[in-house]
């Protein structure tokens, strides 16, 4: 819910970007491009508003459906678009367990508008494993203009970090969030070692 006072409003909204931003470049990584968010003030008639801006690393404005049936049959645009769906459903398997631990009020969702891949993700199974024809079902269906390819390299880039406010308890989910990341990574790394030492 929007803050009533203007200032306080247009303050929480850049935090929530922000710390979204934040949340969202740790569990995905490359797949969120550089980005920086401002709080400032703007006149508007004879009076001032305040102003929520985003500043983001320059991208080629190319999304999936511009691409060409060859390009989009690139095993580089795969791998990429496997490696972002992989990465979601982790982060939102954290996510989860920590909005399971945290007050109904506190809900960290991270959330992306990429023209439904975040629902079909959220849709599964955590240990679902996405079959080579889901993710040519994505890569053929998807229009989101929030959803951006490099077609030098074919990275996928998500752009778009939705609205919000940033409340009183999140930033301790966000920290939640990031421990249990920790673990699980740590857990990861342990076993790798006793196979490896084995």
């Amino acid at each position: 819910m929007r803050h009533d006072d203007p200032r306080e409003a247009a303050w929480r909204g850049v935090q929530y970007k922000k710390n979204k931003y934040e949340i969202l470049r740790h569990f995905l990584g490359e797949h969120i491009p550089e980005s920086a968010f401002i709080f400032t003030e703007a006149q508007q008639g004879s009076g001032r508003r305040y102003v929520e801006m985003t500043l983001q690393k320059e991208l080629p404005r190319i999304s999936l459906h511009q691409l060409t049936a060859e390009q989009r049959n690139d095993p580089r645009l795969k791998a990429n678009m496997t490696d972002l769906v992989q990465r979601m459903q982790y982060m939102y398997r954290v996510l989860g367990e920590v909005n399971a631990r945290t007050a109904s009020d506190i809900n960290l969702d991270a959330k992306l508008d990429l023209g439904g891949i975040s629902d079909f993700v959220r849709s599964e199974r955590l240990d679902h494993v996405f079959s080579e024809q889901e993710l040519e079902t994505i890569l053929d269906s998807n229009t989101s203009p929030n959803l951006l390819v490099n077609p030098d390299n074919m990275q996928v880039y998500c752009i778009d970090f939705d609205q919000g406010q940033w409340v009183e308890g999140m930033s301790d989910a966000k920290r939640l969030a990031f421990e249990i990341d920790g673990h699980i990574q740590a857990e990861r790394a342990r076993r790798i070692g006793a196979v490896a030492t084995s």
